[in-house]
């Protein structure tokens, strides 16, 4: 875990961020993110129906949910994440991953249509090095 940035360490060392981070390194996971990098996407646009499929459920709890300001325990998020670093988390170990695999950061903030933005708004978009 040395390449991901300290400030996410909570949120992946959990449950779901381990199994988020499990999916992103699955080859079929891999080949999606990098067609839609070369289709001039961003790379975790093309995981929106197979992170609905796979993870609604929890992103649901998570979101309906949040973590509470006062940091006491909430039985409904056993985890306690607060969906909106989630997000952000998700974001940096796609970008982590596709490091990994040759690509760098070709624009930041990159709108995702209405149709698929159901998890995210904006994502970043990557370019082989």
């Amino acid at each position: 875990m040395s390449n991901f940035y300290p400030q996410f360490k909570a949120i992946i060392e959990t449950q779901f961020g381990q199994e988020f981070l499990a999916f992103l390194r699955e080859e079929k996971t891999l080949v999606m993110m990098t067609t839609a990098t070369y289709l001039n996407r961003p790379a975790i646009e093309a995981l929106i129906p197979v992170l609905e499929e796979r993870f609604g459920a929890q992103l649901e709890l998570i979101k309906n949910n949040p973590k509470k300001p006062d940091n006491s325990d909430n039985p409904n998020n056993p985890e306690n994440i607060d969906y909106g670093r989630l997000k952000q988390t998700m974001g940096h170990m796609v970008k982590v991953i596709m490091e990994e695999h040759g690509y760098k950061i070709d624009q930041n903030n990159v709108k995702i249509p209405e149709a698929r933005s159901s998890i995210f708004s904006r994502a970043t978009r990557y370019r082989k090095a």
